[in-house]
């Protein structure tokens, strides 16, 4: 199979990464690998990057692993610190570009969390920028559909029009 650049996106829960893992000898990068980098030096335990929803010790209610990595990605990075009024939208567009260089066009690489739609039109110039193919594949599995009562942003979803593939995977396969 020739290199190319794959970007998953679906609801949170859905099998992303798991997905991806099923793609035979693909470099599975994320985005959020900067976020949680961060993270892993505030939080308890790395535990709490595995089981997001859970509640974590002696942090405020409501606080999950979950919460912190998407305000930390949008509210700091994407829209830029409180009251500063900078953002830099690219932020996490311009560290994965960095990490997956070395890769493009030598092995597939597999982005397991796309959830803005620059990060989807980044990976396509990429793709055209060094000459490799690329696709959005859209994960969906029965049972793990958008949930109506989260609406961070980043659990939107993307434009029906960037998506070049739809793929329903099954618990356990």
């Amino acid at each position: 199979m020739k290199p190319k650049i794959i970007g998953l996106c679906g609801p949170k829960g859905v099998g992303k990464s798991t997905y991806a893992k099923t793609i035979e000898g693909a470099v599975i990068l994320s985005f959020a690998t900067p976020i949680k980098e961060m993270l892993k030096v505030i939080l308890p335990g790395e535990r709490y990057l595995h089981f997001k929803e859970e509640p974590i010790p002696q942090f405020p209610e409501g606080i999950t692993a979950r919460k912190m990595l998407q305000t930390l990605g949008t509210s700091w990075g994407r829209e830029g610190p409180a009251g500063k009024h900078i953002p830099y939208a690219n932020i996490w567009v311009d560290l994965a570009y960095k990490a997956a260089l070395p890769y493009i066009g030598k092995k597939t690489i597999v982005f397991d969390d796309i959830r803005f739609a620059n990060e989807a039109w980044a990976i396509t110039r990429w793709g055209h920028t060094h000459e490799v193919l690329t696709e959005i594949v859209h994960v969906s599995r029965k049972g793990y559909e958008p949930d109506p009562n989260d609406n961070h942003v980043s659990e939107a979803g993307l434009p029906k029009g960037i998506i070049n593939k739809w793929v329903s995977v099954e618990d356990g396969k």
